[in-house]
């Protein structure tokens, strides 16, 4: 971002590039939500799963 003068403005591109990949992604769920293909029990499992990657002995 070489056109960004200073840490306010680089700051502030960072927050709209942040707001509106956050709205794609909302926007996502909710076509999943709408369709059908993700409901409140696959959240419920997702909380409960383990996702961490095992560490080698």
């Amino acid at each position: 971002m070489s056109f960004a003068k200073d840490d306010k403005t680089l700051d502030d591109i960072k927050n709209v590039l942040a707001s509106f990949f956050a709205q794609k992604a909302e926007e996502e769920m909710d076509k999943l939500w709408d369709t059908g293909e993700w409901n409140q029990e696959k959240n419920e499992n997702l909380l409960h799963e383990h996702l961490r990657t095992p560490y080698r002995q």
